[in-house]
């Protein structure tokens, strides 16, 4: 007897692109917003506060 293995791990999900204004331009901006943030983590680190927590300072490289 063999027993098969269930390899879906997930429910499998069908998106279809909408061809909507809005959820390109929402795209886009989210998008923009991540490329804003690459560029900055490019020429700034960032440091533990010393008191406040969760909080960064941003230093030049």
């Amino acid at each position: 007897m063999t027993q098969k293995i269930n390899t879906k791990t997930g429910i499998s999900q069908n998106w279809v692109k909408a061809d909507n204004l809005a959820v390109h331009r929402a795209e886009a901006e989210s998008n923009l917003r991540k490329a804003k943030q690459n560029e900055i983590g490019k020429k700034y680190i960032r440091i533990p506060h010393p008191t406040v927590k969760n909080t960064f300072i941003l230093r030049e490289r």
